[in-house]
């Protein structure tokens, strides 16, 4: 079966997925040329191993929380909260407590 990405005008409801978490489902929601929009599921504990993107990537929590460790800082991030890291920047995430990310890579 298919993914399937958000079309253009098409709604996604964000206010639903913290709720859901127990689907258990990561899945991208936009691929278009230059841009990739994905949400993230993490179970407590769960970690997205070290790695980096030749991107811009925008790391959002939607639910619950995770730990963000760069090359250069260590750092919580939270519910509602949003960070962005410069292409290339070494990075991992670990999820404090079930949590939802709305990953955004910015290709240029």
């Amino acid at each position: 079966m298919a993914i399937h990405h958000a079309k253009p005008n098409e709604l996604v409801d964000l206010n639903e997925w913290p709720h859901d978490v127990t689907t258990g489902r990561s899945h991208t929601l936009i691929s278009v040329k230059g841009l990739q929009l994905a949400r993230i599921i993490l179970k407590a504990g769960q970690e997205m191993p070290s790695h980096s993107l030749a991107a811009t990537v925008i790391i959002q929590v939607i639910g619950g929380a995770v730990t963000l460790q760069t090359g250069t800082s260590r750092q919580s991030v939270n519910e509602g909260q949003l960070v962005y890291l410069a292409p290339d920047e070494t990075h991992s995430i670990t999820a404090l407590d079930d949590a939802v990310v709305l990953l955004t890579i910015l290709r240029h």
